[in-house]
């Protein structure tokens, strides 16, 4: 016979299993099942108990043509007899070998019972046996992030359409279907009956028992019985007196939910989770797992540090899809996982260590910091592969150690044929490198004239400055700027400058337009410029720094009340314009409201024409003229 899973099912034909002889050295493993109800009485509990507050009576239905058909129920001490307390459903037998139940009130049609476990557990079937009816109507339901949300399992109902419409009576096929099972709720028989719900249905084959879906189907960390509806006789419905609900409650004597401490397949077995009595009961499910292949946490759900060269990952089948080493050279016990590196890698590694020591560096210390060198046949594992400089002789002969055999080749311009593990290799007589294209310097370490970006796949790249607008070919090797001629930016100087504007392809216009004096306050940090003699402030704060690039002196520090030229390149009007920038295409400036032209140097429609003081037309000269002038005061009349 085939291996069954802790999910109760056994896997598809074909598919392969783990062996158990092995533990978990050969696939995925998983602890036993049990009740997890045992040891965890503290944690269950019921929404309503008979007798909690004092002595209840209550009449049993098989016992009516009896003498005595009604008894007392009294769960104010846990050790009476007549207690019928929630954990009673755990321990079957109470005092003097005694048969015990759990009991709620007379008439309580809505009514819990509830498990808070302390962990992630593998939940795999539910039996319930009642002392008197079944529920007429009940439902299963789970948690899996410790109450926060609800999913229901299964409905129960003697009529599902009436009770629960709108949720299926017969299977479709889909192994995570909620249905409402009508097997389990009928009237009879009025004692001993059973309800039974297992998570996943012997009756439908699946697939991969291991799959994600599954596990996360059978992961719990609560669970709920909402019992919802007492089947009744039919009398309460003509006797409205209290004590015809004598016979009609809710009443449990045995309760199994049965399952396993939850490990993603990489624990064979469970200890006591933290905060877990010190003396567990027997046959006790305990929540935390025992992880193998190189996992941790309460579920296996991590890789161990410094196992985590791939992504962790939850074992299935036979694959134990354990953590792996990072390989750090042994220059580094710090490392973690990196997606991108991962995917880079051809999903081979994914490691990147961390704190790289005895001067390497690199996502596997593979590398020898700048102005270190390793020597061609040095192991990179050892502490003094990276050195400053070369010591000893290592060649039997060369008695003294020659400098050149110290190959300083820079990576990110020699050949990636010469390069083994992120270390290059270099002629034995010169000591010069092999360079990739356009890359220059007997250590490859500078891109060649009119060349830029060191470390591109095809070595340096062409500057590209604009054969016209760049005052030569020649650009900075690391940014790539260019040089531009006036009026024109951009990296290599295909766009026009700031302030200027026009088609970068024909012309970028621009001009100086002196004013009659500008000046900058450093008093307090703060920018102002405008005519002498006018009090309007144009910009203050956020123009500062933009003012002092303009200007090329100035600025903040700089002298105080120092008259300075104003350029505005865009010609726009200071008075008019929010800003001295133009848009690039058109040359059209951002007028303050009241003003309007290309350069802000007019009013605008409906305020006086009276540059520049703009000031809104009176309402009475409505839409008829396009502009209004300003008309003088009337008199004053003395009353």
């Amino acid at each position: 016979m085939g291996m069954i899973t802790p999910s109760g099912i056994a896997p598809a034909q074909g598919q392969q299993e783990p062996d158990p002889s092995h533990g978990c050295a050969r696939g995925s493993c998983y602890p036993a099942t049990g009740n997890l109800l045992v040891g965890r009485a503290p944690h269950l509990s019921a929404t309503s108990t008979c007798g909690m507050h004092g002595p209840q009576e209550y009449c049993i239905v098989s016992h009516l043509q009896d003498s005595e058909k009604c008894f007392t129920c009294d769960s104010r001490d846990p050790s009476l007899p007549q207690s019928h307390r929630i954990e009673n459903v755990i321990f079957l037998s109470g005092p003097r070998a005694r048969r015990t139940w759990w009991q709620s009130e007379n008439g309580v049609e809505h009514v819990s019972i509830q498990l808070d476990l302390e962990a992630e557990f593998h939940f795999t079937h539910l039996i319930m046996k009642f002392k008197t009816f079944r529920p007429a109507a009940m439902l299963v339901e789970r948690s899996a992030d410790f109450g926060r949300s609800w999913k229901v399992y299964r409905y129960f109902a003697y009529n599902c359409s009436k009770l629960f419409p709108g949720i299926p009576d017969q299977p479709s096929g889909l192994v995570d279907e909620v249905l409402c099972d009508q097997r389990y709720s009928e009237i009879e028989p009025s004692s001993h009956g059973e309800v039974i719900f297992k998570v996943l249905d012997p009756s439908i084959p699946v697939a991969d028992p291991y799959s994600p879906d599954i596990q996360e189907l059978l992961r719990v960390t609560n669970l709920r019985v909402n019992l919802t509806k007492l089947h009744t006789l039919g009398d309460n419905l003509l006797d409205t007196r209290r004590e015809v609900l004598h016979k009609y409650y809710y009443a449990v004597d045995e309760l199994v939910l049965r399952g396993s401490c939850f490990c993603h397949g990489h624990a064979a077995r469970c200890a006591p989770a933290p905060g877990a009595p010190a003396t567990a009961a027997p046959g006790m499910v305990h929540g935390r797992c025992v992880c193998e292949h190189h996992t941790q946490g309460l579920n296996c759900e991590r890789c161990e540090d410094f196992y985590h060269d791939l992504p962790w990952r939850p074992a299935e089948g036979s694959s134990t899809n354990a953590c792996r080493r990072c390989d750090c050279n042994e220059h580094s016990r710090r490392c973690h996982f990196d997606m991108a590196v991962f995917l880079a890698t051809g999903n081979t590694s994914g490691a990147v260590c961390d704190g790289c020591q005895h001067n390497t560096m690199g996502h596997r210390c593979h590398l020898c910091k700048p102005f270190y060198y390793r020597h061609p046949r040095s192991d990179i594992r050892a502490p003094t592969a990276c050195a400053r400089e070369c010591h000893g002789a290592t060649d039997p002969q060369l008695p003294v150690c020659r400098r050149e055999l110290c190959c300083s080749c820079d990576p990110r311009g020699t050949l990636a044929s010469h390069c083994t593990a992120g270390s290059c290799a270099c002629d034995r007589g010169t000591g010069a490198c092999a360079c990739r294209p356009n890359v220059v310097g007997k250590s490859c370490d500078r891109c060649a004239p009119h060349f830029w970006s060191l470390g591109g796949a095809g070595g340096c790249e062409p500057c590209g400055c604009h054969p016209t607008r760049s005052l030569h070919a020649a650009c900075d090797a690391v940014t790539g700027q260019c040089q531009c001629r006036p009026g024109f930016g951009g990296r290599i100087c295909s766009q026009c400058q700031e302030l200027h504007w026009g088609d970068p392809e024909r012309e970028c216009r621009g001009e100086t337009r002196p004013m009659l004096g500008a000046w900058w306050d450093s008093r307090g940090g703060t920018g102002h410029m405008g005519y002498l003699g006018d009090t309007m402030e144009w910009y203050t704060g956020r123009y500062v720094g933009m003012l002092g690039s303009l200007w090329g002196h100035g600025g903040p520090g700089g002298d105080q009340d120092t008259p300075l030229p104003f350029p505005t390149a865009c010609d726009c009007e200071p008075l008019g314009a929010e800003s001295p920038q133009c848009e690039q295409a058109s040359g059209q400036c951002r007028c303050r409201p009241g003003f309007s032209g290309q350069r802000c140097d007019r009013c605008q429609r409906g305020f006086q024409e009276a540059f520049p003081r703009c000031s809104p037309c009176h309402p009475c000269f409505g839409d008829l003229p396009l502009w209004c002038v300003e008309l003088p005061s009337p008199p004053l009349v003395s009353p």
